[in-house]
């Protein structure tokens, strides 16, 4: 149940997601493998949200997919003080 936040803002942003898609990439499954994605990786959890997403925006417009393992969302952190 705990990816549910974020699978609701990729729902709710579903237009921008679609409209960096190739028309070759279905946009359920993209939310769907973004969403496991999401689920295997707890860290994500303590990114900005808008981070998140924006990755997700960022691969379907390169067309990559999460379940080829063409790319990963990966939680890191930042100092306060970098740039």
């Amino acid at each position: 149940a705990e990816p549910e936040p974020f699978l609701e803002m990729l729902k709710s942003h579903a237009g921008q997601i679609q409209a960096a898609l190739p028309r070759t990439f279905d946009l359920d499954r993209m939310i769907r493998l973004a969403t496991t994605e999401f689920r295997l990786q707890p860290k994500l959890k303590e990114c900005v949200p808008a981070s998140v997403f924006g990755a997700v925006v960022q691969a379907s417009a390169l067309a990559l997919d999460f379940s080829l393992r063409h790319c990963f969302l990966v939680p890191y952190k930042r100092s306060r003080n970098a740039g």
